[in-house]
């Protein structure tokens, strides 16, 4: 029995140490690695941001994944992004999806990682951001989206969106559950 707890015990211990090591290789690597946080945006050419046809270089889904770096604290996370009216658009779920979830690994792992998420406030602090998406790079001004007009289709952009990969149930939320920010060129 006792051969068994240290067995368990020593295998926990390397389970914690490899996650540890892994946030840690994550936050000093060129990116974020999928959902982890990572470390500034280095690989990719800069393209000038003020003459960017953002449906274009997004494509046609709804919604895709783009990697956004805080300049202020060279800081990258994997967040999703979309396109209007000529505008690169990128909401930060807290709370908007993933309390819409049934109990599962998937509602776990988006409030596991809403725990920990800051950048929204972060860059309403200092808007300056660096954009990748498809090895290029775009310095670019995250501005807090107010107008409610906007956000309210936004909310459904990001529902309709969500519904495609999530089965949502039906649950009242707070307009304060997802922000969106409008990345302007520099």
């Amino acid at each position: 029995m006792k051969t068994l707890l240290l067995i368990t015990g020593g295998l926990l211990a390397l389970i914690l140490t490899l996650v540890v090591g892994l946030f840690v290789w994550a936050r000093f690597s060129d990116g974020p690695l999928g959902p982890i946080a990572g470390g500034a945006l280095k690989a990719g050419e800069y393209v000038e941001a003020s003459s960017v046809d953002w449906k274009s270089v997004l494509g046609e889904k709804p919604v895709v994944e783009i990697e956004l770096q805080l300049e202020s604290t060279g800081t990258s996370r994997t967040t999703g992004a979309f396109a209007h009216d000529g505008h690169l658009y990128v909401p930060c779920d807290l709370g908007y999806v993933w309390r819409r979830l049934p109990n599962g690994t998937a509602r776990v792992a988006l409030h596991t990682m809403w725990l920990s998420k800051d950048w929204h406030l972060k860059a309403q602090e200092d808007g300056r951001v660096v954009v990748r998406t498809k090895g290029n790079l775009y310095k670019l001004n995250a501005v807090r989206v107010t107008d409610e007009a906007l956000l309210s289709g936004f909310r459904k952009h990001v529902s309709e969106a969500a519904a495609g990969a999530f089965e949502l149930l039906d649950v009242q939320t707070n307009p304060e559950d997802i922000w969106f920010f409008r990345l302007d060129s520099r």
